[in-house]
């Protein structure tokens, strides 16, 4: 199934209802001939794998590459073109290829079915974090070190408005997230910083519940730094900083308990 040249369709209709929209049209048909062989060729490459026919396989792989390359020029060009038709134009269109997959793609029932499930789930895990991070930060922080006597309602007033906060950082959060990429990705990025640690604390309470605090808090911030550094550096797909984090947490908590073990007992001893 060949893919459009821009996945949002408000920038197409802008460029052609401007000066510029010749030249975009232009840009569409080289664009739709390169689809065409883009097409035939992945068919032959199919043929090829099924005839197990290694050197066809390698000259088509190049050529898909080469038309490839070819597609981006001609991307890149009417992105400059819509550019020029509206200055204020966001050329972006990495999250609106999901977006067209589902209106161009899917039934119209299953259309709506989607965006509920979408405005589902995106509230249920909003309210569920907004609650987490006020319980946090009420809890662990607020009762803990400025107001450890106070009454219940006190607590529960205090957890409204951290719930407020947080609630109003994630608006924060949202509208800086307009200037990245793609999302989806930028999700994934930013988790995979964090969730290999906190996993791997998860898997040392189920496997090392005899393992001292201190040992697990020091694999924790141990690995943390390890995760960061090998990001900072691109040394791994940022996919696999989740397996490495989850894994050097529980292997360094269990080293770090046998070596705090040693220095209690030597201490001890002396």
């Amino acid at each position: 199934n060949p893919q459009p040249m821009v996945f949002n369709n408000t920038l197409i209709d802008k460029v052609k209802q401007s000066a510029y929209a010749n030249e975009y049209a232009q840009n569409e048909a080289e664009f739709e001939t390169l689809s065409q062989t883009h097409k035939g060729l992945a068919r032959d490459l199919l043929e090829a794998h099924k005839n197990e026919n290694e050197l066809q396989v390698n000259q088509i792989g190049k050529s898909l590459i080469a038309i490839e390359k070819e597609k981006q020029v001609w991307r890149d060009s009417s992105k400059s073109l819509i550019k020029m038709a509206d200055p204020t134009a966001d050329t972006n269109d990495v999250n609106y290829i999901f977006l067209y997959f589902v209106l161009d793609y899917l039934p119209i029932g299953f259309i709506g079915l989607l965006i509920a499930v979408i405005f589902s789930a995106s509230w249920s895990s909003t309210s569920s974090e907004l609650n987490a991070l006020s319980s946090t930060l009420v809890i662990d922080f607020y009762k803990r070190l400025y107001k450890p006597n106070a009454n219940e309602s006190h607590y529960v007033k205090v957890s409204k408005w951290a719930t407020a906060f947080w609630g109003l950082m994630a608006v924060l959060f949202a509208f800086l997230a307009t200037k990245l990429d793609s999302l989806i990705e930028a999700v994934n990025l930013l988790g995979s910083l964090f969730y290999g640690t906190i996993l791997g604390v998860f898997v040392v309470a189920f496997v090392g519940k005899h393992l001292l605090p201190k040992a697990v808090l020091f694999a924790a911030i141990l690995s943390e730094v390890l995760v960061i550094v090998l990001f900072k550096y691109d040394a791994v797909a940022f996919l696999w900083l989740n397996m490495i984090g989850c894994f050097f947490v529980v292997i360094l908590a269990f080293a770090f308990h046998f070596l705090l073990k040693n220095i209690r007992h030597k201490a001890v001893d002396i």
